[in-house]
């Protein structure tokens, strides 16, 4: 018999309840149909284990193709171990990987010796035999007698081979029912008089008499001598000690006329700032209650709002020149461009162009654009006999319309519209033999003129191995500094400096290879198999950047260069670079790695070597390489005034 199997079906082998299914057809025409020439497939099957560390996988050869429908037959070789397997499927078009599939399969009980899979009916027969022998009919009567003695019960039932049989069972000492209250008995005779009892104890002692008349008052007496002075006492070196319950105490020696009693902090208002800097007033001069920053990736966006690959920005000029960057004839129609590689200097938003004779310049060409209304723009400076002219081209750059052309310095533009997928070709030039300055050279979507932005804007991630901590008075001087060294390279995480405890919740990992998915639409997108780990749906894109990928929230990407987005549990996909093949992607990526920072499901906490931050009485400026979180002692006006103004 066999089984197709749909989609992400899972499958069933062994003694189970498809032990009836002969063949597995899994259906690849969702994949084929878009392919050109012939494709073919190999087959891995992963057996189940207790352990990643202990699972291989095995080669398939026991399989065939049927059109687009690959049959799998199943052998012992897959049923040796009971659990959940994998059985992948990896597709070449023309010798070159295109795809790899997977499905789960859950082996049963394994088959014995060499034997062979059952047929369907044998496994049908065994489940028929297993409900007959769990069915019993059986019939019981039973009495039991509630006088005072041992009733039994005897239950008569029929077995499953139709002999009856009857099992006895005795109670011993039931109690029966308590009866009615009986009649009040009749009343005793009077008995004889007891003996005399013991003698009691004393009574308590009556209340004490009122109190007599105050008698006279006695007659003076003579003055005594005078005593011998008394020694003087030491004096003592020790502080004096803080305000707590009242005692005479028990020292010998005695105080010194300007002695001073430390505050008692611990009765003091306590307050707390935020931010970097963190300037507060109203301190009282102790040690800092508590002190936590706040560490986040370090990443130099270049005053944009986030990164973006080569062509994954809003400039669609690219980095490319063609036909050897020199001209001294108008360009028609028919001219067919060819392709050199720029200098990477060019890369910014100004460009120099050597001219060594009459009307001599530089041709640039954007990525391949879709349908659409585009802006041109490039500011020309310093030489009024410039000329930018800007071209249609198909995909191969040859040019589907005549130049329009600006002669003239300072800020040239136009608005243009592609009828269909191709390039825009900007040349600029100048009539003198002197440099050409282009500034702002931008191919942007829509009828206007945005603010300039480069082609690529790569921004590297990096992290910390330790935090400083900086206090200043309020002009700067008086300067404290702490460093807390980490342990290792933190991309994110709160230090409590005062706890000595750092808590990572970021990590970040460089990406040198992946794979490609590419589905019927034509969409394709890149993943890797780097294990991220477990993360809750809710919060899949929390604090995830990269450094040439911009973050989105929607999963599914596949339609726009720069895209990124978690995936799965552990995968990240994303997508770039649309104009390489996988063999020139991976080349690419192999020299450019991705960097990925993300959150931590769970983040991980260290001991640190805690340290204290002493503060001065009144003004204090802290500065560090996060968000601070201070916790202090005030001075008691000062917080009472802060706290009169707050209500105002």
């Amino acid at each position: 018999m066999r089984k197709e199997i749909v989609g992400s079906d899972k499958v069933f082998i062994g003694r189970l309840a498809d032990t009836d299914v002969r063949e597995f057809a899994f259906d690849l025409s969702e994949y084929t149909s878009c392919m050109d020439g012939s494709f073919s497939v190999s087959c891995l099957f992963v057996l189940p284990s207790k352990s990643d560390s202990e699972a291989y996988a095995i080669a398939i050869d026991h399989y065939r193709l049927e059109g687009s429908q690959l049959i799998w037959i199943p052998t012992n070789a897959e049923c040796s171990e009971t659990g959940w397997g994998k059985f992948e499927v990896i597709l070449y078009n023309d010798g070159q990987q295109i795809a790899s599939l997977m499905w789960r399969v859950q082996v049963g009980k394994s088959l014995a010796g060499d034997e062979e899979p059952p047929e369907g009916w044998e496994n049908y027969i065994i489940a028929v035999e297993r409900l007959v022998d769990e069915i019993e009919d059986m019939t019981a009567t039973a009495s039991v007698d509630n006088s005072v003695g041992t009733p039994s019960v005897v239950v008569t039932t029929e077995g499953g081979d139709g002999e009856p049989f009857s099992i006895n069972f005795a109670f011993h000492n039931l109690k029966g029912d308590a009866g009615a209250k009986g009649d009040k008995g009749d009343t005793g005779e009077k008995g004889d008089k007891g003996d005399k009892g013991e003698k009691g104890d004393k009574g308590d002692k009556g209340d004490k008499g009122d109190k007599g008349d105050k008698g006279d008052k006695g007659d003076k007496g003579d003055k005594g001598d005078k005593g011998d002075k008394g020694d003087t006492p030491d004096l003592s070196d020790s502080a004096p000690l803080m305000d707590g319950t009242a005692s005479a105490g028990t020292s010998d020696e005695a105080s010194r006329a300007d002695h001073v009693h430390p505050h008692d902090t611990d009765l003091l208002p306590t307050d707390t700032a935020t931010g970097n800097p963190v300037a507060v007033s109203d301190a009282w001069a102790t040690n800092a209650e508590g002190l936590s920053i706040k560490l986040e990736p370090i990443q130099d966006l270049h005053g944009y709002d986030a990164p973006w690959p080569e062509g994954g920005g809003k400039n669609k000029i690219g980095i490319t020149e063609y036909g050897g960057g020199l001209y001294n004839q108008p360009i028609g129609t028919d001219m067919k461009l060819t392709t050199q590689v720029m200098d990477a200097s060019q890369l910014g938003n100004t460009t120099t162009i050597s001219v060594a004779t009459a009307w001599r310049g530089r041709l640039f060409a954007t990525d391949v654009l879709p349908v659409g209304t585009y802006h041109i723009n490039v500011t020309v400076g310093d030489n009024t006999a410039s000329r930018l002219s800007a071209y249609k081209a198909n995909a191969d750059f040859v040019t589907t319309s005549n130049a329009f052309n600006q002669v003239g310095n300072g800020t040239l533009s136009w608005t243009t519209t592609l009828d269909e997928t191709g390039r825009i070709l900007l040349w600029a030039g100048a009539n003198a033999v002197t440099d050409l300055i282009v500034t702002n050279m931008q191919v942007e979507s829509g009828s206007s003129f945005t603010s300039f932005a480069p082609y690529s804007n790569i921004c590297p991630i990096t992290g910390r191995d330790e935090v400083s901590v900086t206090r200043t008075d309020g002009d700067g001087q008086q300067s404290l500094s702490l460093t807390i060294p980490l342990g290792d390279t933190v991309y994110g995480g709160t230090v409590d400096v005062v706890k000595g405890v750092l808590t990572v919740d970021k990590a970040m990992v460089e990406c040198r290879t992946a794979r490609r998915y590419e589905n019927s639409s034509g969409y394709y997108w890149y993943t890797t198999s780097i294990d991220l780990g477990v993360r809750p749906i809710s919060g899949l894109n929390a604090g995830l950047i990269s450094n040439r990928l911009h973050t989105i929230v929607n999963v599914t990407v596949g339609s726009i260069d720069g895209e990124l987005s978690w995936y799965a549990n552990g995968i990240i996909r994303w997508k770039e670079q649309s104009g390489m093949t996988i063999v020139e992607y991976l080349a690419y990526l192999a020299d450019n790695p991705l960097q990925f920072c993300y959150e931590l499901a769970t983040p991980i906490t260290l001991t640190l070597t805690p340290q204290d931050l002493a503060l001065l009485q009144g003004d204090n400026v802290i500065t560090s390489d996060g968000t601070i979180t201070l916790t202090y002692k005030c001075e008691i006006q000062k917080y009472i005034q802060k706290l009169i103004a707050s209500l105002v």
